[in-house]
């Protein structure tokens, strides 16, 4: 099972690569749906996280090594969730540089 487990983690990694390689050439190239993937990828990354955390500190919050690996663990959660708002940000930025700009000229 842990072969299993271990292969999907690694397999997910390399997707997560491959996403932020995509999402550096949407970034170079000005396209915000290069950008798509490696959003929905690391937001399944900080909610993993965050019920990871959950997980630690409901199980274990009797020993103060697993509450400070909590704390370290959502400490850098809340690092993962910023560059997840900035790439955001840059998405939204790309969606109002691309919508086309109508302006009825009819009274």
């Amino acid at each position: 099972a842990m072969q299993i487990v271990g292969g999907f983690f690694i397999l997910y990694l390399l997707l997560l690569i491959i996403c932020a390689l995509l999402m550096v050439y949407g970034i170079k190239e000005g396209v915000r749906g290069w950008l798509l993937p490696w959003l929905v990828g690391w937001f399944i990354v900080c909610l993993f996280q965050l019920v990871f955390g959950l997980w630690l500190l409901g199980g274990y919050y009797i020993y103060l090594d697993s509450v400070f690996a909590t704390l370290c663990n959502w400490l850098w959660m809340s690092y993962n969730i910023y560059c997840w708002l900035v790439v955001l940000s840059m998405y939204k930025i790309f969606a109002k540089l691309q919508s086309p700009n109508i302006e009825l000229l009819w009274p």
